[in-house]
């Protein structure tokens, strides 16, 4: 998992209709800075693992989005908090331990757990991360692609 270190890794909920793209949802994890609720300063100085859920989000609106690979559809019925409640259930990565842990590392678990319950079509995780890996290696050499539709792959 040490190649995938390069990028920050994100599960994205976005609207099927790609004009609603700034109603999307964004999960991640990060040992960063955490500012909430109006307080001042840094809720997380010991830089621990914390679970991040942002509505509305949207991706094409940062030059951090580079591409997404399409692992499904949520299933009639299946909500975006029925997705935050199962995500909020995937470890947080773990410091101090070897091989390291990072986003990239719970991402992959998160696909995984995602599958199990149905809310997306199988796959092979290692393959789904693969080819984001390569797709964004494309964006970071060639710039991002004309169509916005091209930056979500389906596998």
């Amino acid at each position: 998992m040490e190649i995938y270190r390069r990028y920050h890794w994100a599960i994205l909920v976005r609207p099927k209709d790609i004009r609603r793209i700034a109603e999307s949802t964004s999960f991640d994890v990060t040992d960063g800075i955490r500012l909430e609720g109006g307080q001042a300063g840094n809720l997380n100085p010991n830089q621990e693992w914390w679970f991040r859920a942002r509505t509305p989000v949207n991706p094409l609106g940062t030059g951090h989005f580079l591409v997404a690979v399409i692992i499904g559809k949520l299933p009639q019925g299946v909500t975006v908090d029925d997705v935050r409640t199962l995500l909020l259930d995937v470890p947080l990565p773990c410091k101090g331990v070897i091989p390291e842990q990072r986003c990239s590392f719970r991402t992959s678990r998160a696909i995984a757990r995602l599958q199990q319950a149905g809310y997306v079509k199988h796959g092979d995780v290692e393959k789904i991360m693969g080819t984001v890996l390569k797709a964004g290696d494309k964006v970071c050499k060639e710039g991002p692609p004309k169509r916005v539709e091209d930056r979500f792959l389906d596998l």
